[in-house]
């Protein structure tokens, strides 16, 4: 329950399959990736809130494709507002788990394991475009997207299958885009 700022990088490619006066709908295909996802967090050991004498601390790394829809209406000559969706998978790297002593004498576990897990994606947004000419075009829109779930693989030292995890990875997105018609 904590916010945390990333970069995100997709790429569109698409294209125009319906026109009709002042709407038309793109059809094509995103690739996102989400760089170094901070997950942290206090371990209550034994389950107990009076030994939490340790943090901890992992990356998530995300790698998304997903069919898209984007449906326009034509405003006027040159201002498009639009809305879209996406649909797909999405690859969740969780790494470089670690515990940080926040007392003197606590001993820090055996670290969890690196895990890569496949889960379904998808994405909703909305927002506004610029058109300068026929080819170009600049824009600004808002977008939620859930990338699914995250988590790491088992310790060697332990004894059980429970291992920090994330049912959802939920992204609030703030989408700056430059479009280049051919």
């Amino acid at each position: 329950n904590d916010w945390k700022h990333s970069f995100l990088a997709q790429l569109f490619l698409g294209k125009a399959y319906y026109k009709k006066e002042k709407l038309s709908l793109d059809l094509g295909a995103t690739l996102g990736f989400v760089n170094d996802i901070e997950v942290n967090g206090v371990v209550n050991q034994f389950g107990l809130s009076n030994f939490d004498n340790l943090t901890y601390q992992y990356t998530i790394n995300s790698l998304s494709a997903m069919g898209t829809a984007k449906l326009l209406y034509l405003l006027t000559e040159h201002i498009q507002p639009y809305i879209n969706g996406s649909l797909g998978f999405s690859n969740n790297d969780a790494s470089f788990y670690q515990e940080t002593p926040r007392i003197l004498g606590a001993v820090p576990m055996l670290p969890f394991g690196d895990h890569s897990t496949n889960s379904f994606a998808y994405s909703a947004g909305a927002g506004l475009m610029y058109y300068s000419n026929e080819q170009f075009s600049v824009g600004l829109g808002y977008q939620f997207s859930d990338l699914g779930k995250a988590s790491l693989s088992v310790s060697v030292a332990q004894q059980t299958t429970q291992t920090p995890s994330l049912n959802h990875i939920y992204l609030h997105q703030l989408l700056f885009n430059f479009n280049w018609n051919v």
